[in-house]
Order: structure tokens, then sequence, then C-alpha cells
């Protein structure tokens, strides 16, 4: 959402953390997207208050156990969530300068914090798989950042090094349209590896202690002002900089109201405004007053799709092209336009966890309750793709997917049983102690997904949550051939035990 955007409201999220054994995880730290975060209690249970009625991520971690992001959707009548952390990953990252160890240094995986010893180690734990980002700065140094992609490998430990670099100060001053300084900007640095961020003060000043030598893209966002084309600066780490002038421009304006459809305000909705001319559109908001009234100053010039939204009712999209320095004025009327349904197993019973989303330009999520019950919340009239995943499903099988029309009754989404692939993998008759196995669909194309590492005496392997279908097993070691075996037929809740699976050296 647009930066400052208001998601205060009076209502509150519940809910608990469990294990993958269904006992409860006390002493968690849960996160929102805002960011904020709490503790939960002895029974696993957390509560955020204070909330508005929109789309929220939560991540946890605890130990060596996660609970990856996970989207849910608040509302007034809202259940309290149960959602199950799995063992996890911890990354061990060794920060030197040079070859010397930097003790202090402050790792950032999310919004907590992580701190290298004297020997420069600092380990983060309970990640989950996936892409990982990590901050990590150091008194006297520049900030650096890392980034990888973790393979599904419950309980192992990645090692990696991170190398600091001493730099100098960068700062200056942020200017509007018309010169005057700007305060409460974030001042954005960029390379081709490499970012930090400031934020300008009353005076509109900025700065960062540290910058390594090399060159950068500088700008400048703004709640009020839009972004101007960055400043290239080349920089040789040594002579410190307080003059670099980051311009913000005034961008297009649009305001309007949110009424319903007897023309009454509707307030304290969301207008939300989506690049359409972007390669990765991105969504920018505002909230809307107590009298319906909003405003949306500072859009970047572009193309854009706005709607207006609170709670179980919508407005159609509005198309626009907007310039610099343009103002339109956009009324929106809403009226009932929700995604709600529930999700059941073949028998008719209702499945508590499951994740569903629903695929627009951006992604909207929730988490069944009890019931099976979920809302997405509301979208712009029209019909939408809704796809739908049991809370332990395997991440390369497909969502179950069904449309639905916005506004319409619940739709009803079945679930098929979960079905489970076992075996044992030998080389030279032995069984293979350590290897990946990748599920897949086109096994004509082992490159693509994310292998599951296998580490077991006896070279057995357990693959649970696989969705019917047909379906290909890719095996990989080192010093051996790779393994594919195509065509497995997969029935809703089988046991499938392929035997010994004998492989190659190369």
């Amino acid at each position: 959402m647009k930066e400052g955007v208001d998601q205060t409201g009076s209502l509150r999220l519940d809910g608990r953390l469990v294990d993958d054994q269904g006992q409860p995880v006390a002493g968690a730290r849960i996160s929102l997207d805002l960011p904020t975060h709490v503790t939960t209690d002895g029974d696993g249970r957390f509560t955020f208050t204070g909330l508005a009625a929109c789309l929220y991520r939560l991540y946890a971690r605890k130990d060596d156990v996660c609970l990856a992001p996970t989207l849910v959707t608040l509302r007034e009548d809202r259940e309290p969530v149960q959602l199950t952390m799995r063992r996890g990953m911890s990354v061990r990252l060794l920060v030197l300068d040079g070859d010397s160890p930097v003790a202090g240094a402050r790792i950032t995986p999310d919004d907590s914090v992580v701190v290298s010893d004297a020997r420069g180690l600092a380990t983060v734990r309970g990640l989950d798989a996936h892409f990982q980002h990590f901050d990590i700065t150091a008194d006297g140094y520049a900030p650096a950042q890392l980034s990888m992609m973790l393979a599904p490998d419950p309980g192992a430990t990645i090692e990696a090094t991170v190398r600091l670099v001493r730099g100098a100060a960068l700062g200056g001053v942020v200017l509007g349209p018309d010169d005057a300084a700007i305060p409460d900007a974030t001042v954005r640095i960029w390379s081709d590896a490499w970012g930090a961020e400031a934020r300008s003060d009353a005076s509109g000043v900025w700065r960062v202690d540290a910058i390594a030598p090399g060159a950068y893209q500088v700008f400048a966002v703004s709640p009020v002002y839009a972004s101007a084309p960055s400043v290239t600066v080349d920089l040789d780490g040594e002579s410190p900089r307080a003059d670099l002038v980051v311009r913000l421009r005034r961008g297009a304006h649009v305001a309007g109201s949110v009424v319903d459809l007897a023309g009454s305000p509707v307030p304290r909705a969301f207008v939300v405004a989506t690049r359409r001319d972007s390669k990765y559109p991105h969504e920018l908001a505002a909230r809307a007053g107590e009298d319906g009234a909003y405003a949306m100053p500072g859009l970047p010039p572009g193309t854009y799709d706005l709607f207006a939204h609170h709670e179980h009712v919508a407005s159609y999209a509005a198309h626009v092209v907007l310039g610099d320095g343009e103002s339109v004025r956009l009324d929106f009327a809403v009226e009932d336009a929700a995604l709600t349904g529930v999700v059941v197993d073949s028998a008719g019973n209702p499945i508590a966890g499951a994740d569903v989303r629903a695929s627009t330009q951006l992604v909207r999520g929730d988490v069944t309750d009890r019931l099976g019950r979920f809302d997405l919340g509301a979208f712009p009239p029209g019909e939408y793709e809704v796809g739908v995943r049991w809370s332990d499903q395997h991440e390369q099988a497909p969502a179950t997917t069904v449309r639905i029309t916005a506004g319409a009754a619940p739709a009803k989404l079945v679930l098929p049983a979960l079905a489970t692939m076992l075996g044992r993998v030998l080389l030279d008759g032995s069984p293979l102690q350590h290897y990946r196995v990748l599920l897949t669909m086109r096994p004509q194309w082992p490159w693509m997904g994310s292998p599951t590492a296998v580490h077991d005496a006896d070279g057995r392997f357990t693959l649970a949550g696989v969705t019917p279908g047909t379906w290909g097993l890719v095996f990989a070691t080192a010093g051996a051939a790779s393994h594919t075996i195509a065509g497995i037929a997969v029935d809703d809740g089988a046991t499938i035990d392929l035997g010994d699976i004998h492989l190659m050296r190369e």
C-alpha cells in the first residue's frame, strides 16, 4: 500500500499457533506486515488489536520452527485462526572485515535482529523454504545485503559469508517541485546488488552514515509527492558528501468520494490504485475519512486501475491515464461484491486452515475457519479465479481452482484427499543416505521446481500432501546420474510405495 496509509481500526485478529503435531507453540514471535509483532502465550494464542478490515500477511518464528508467510483477510466477524508452524532451516552467517571477524553486526531477516558474536558468527533460525533476504549493518561499516533461495530441507543449516567494507557518509536534502524542503520522505540508494534507505527530517535533510565505493541510483518517495528521476552518484567510499539534492515532483492528484448505491457516504473506505503499465504491478492506497472523501496526491504518472472497497462492498474499477501535475476527480459507488465460500472434503466435512487465494493483478488470500469458511473481502464486480490448498499440501502440488463471481452466494470448494508417495533409494546396492527428490508434473524439465532434501540412514523418503494426478519424481545426488520416474498415477488419499529405486554412478 502507499506509504502512510491508515490501517487502524476497531477490529482484532485472534489466533493460535500450533506445531505439526497440533501442540501449542508458546513464546513464538508472530508479526504483521505493518510491521508490528506479539508473542504467543502458554497456549500458543495471540491477539492483534486496533486493525482495519483489510488483508494482512502473518509470519512467525521460534527456535527451529516457523510459519511461512500467510495471508489473512480481517473482517468484523472473523473467527480466530489456527496456524501451523513447521520445522524450518537455519542460515549461519560469518561476518568479516577482510579476513577479520566483525562482532556486533546486526542481521535483520524480518522485523527482528540477530547479532554476530566475537567470532563474527550469527545464526538465523526458523526460516521457511523459498526466498530469504537479510540486511546486515555494523557501526562504521557500509550496510550490506544477502539474498538466497532456500530449497526444502527442514533442520538444515546453510552457511554463508558476508564481507563488510568501510565507507563514507552520504547525505543531502529532499526538495519538492517548488524547491521547498520535504520532511518524512524516504531516500533510497540502490546499486545492482545493494540498497539503503534514509528518512528526511523536518528540514528535509537526510544522511546515511557509511556508503561503500560504487555507482548508485538515488531517489525519494513520499506520501505527498511522486518520485522524480533518480540521481546517479559515484562514490569512492572515503570522501563524505552532504550535498546531494534528491527531488520529488508533484505527480498526479486523484480525489473524490466513496458512497453506497443510495448516495450515502461510506466512512473509512479504502481506495486502491494499481499500476497497469509496470512490469511488476504494485498497489497504492488511500483511506477515506468519516465523510467518505479521499485524496491520493503524488501518484507517479502512468496508467492505473482504481476502485474502492469496504468490508463486503466494492465499486467497479476506473481506468485512467495520469500525467504529472494532473488533477482528476473520481467518485465511487460501492455495492455487494464479496468473494466468500466454504471449503470441504469429498465427504462434505469442513476443512479448517486451508489456504485460499484469488488471482487478480495482485494476490488476495484468507485462511478458512473451523467451519471451513473463507472471506476474501470485496472486489470490483466480476468473475475471479480462486485457488485453495490444504495447509499441509506439498508445495509442488497445484491448488484446486474454481471461478467465483463477486457478490454471488457463497461458493463451495471441494478438496480431494491428499496422497503419499514413498520408497527407498539405493546406490551400488546400498541405501543412499543423502539425496534430493523433486515431485513434478513435468519430469522432462527436472530443473523446474524445488527438490526436497532427504536424510535417512535407510535411504527412505516420504512425500506427503500429494494431490491426485499423474506425477513424476526426479532423484539426484552428487556422484550419481539423475534418475526419473514418470507417469505415476495418484488417486485420492492413496499411499503409493515405489519400492527400491536404484541410482547409477555417473
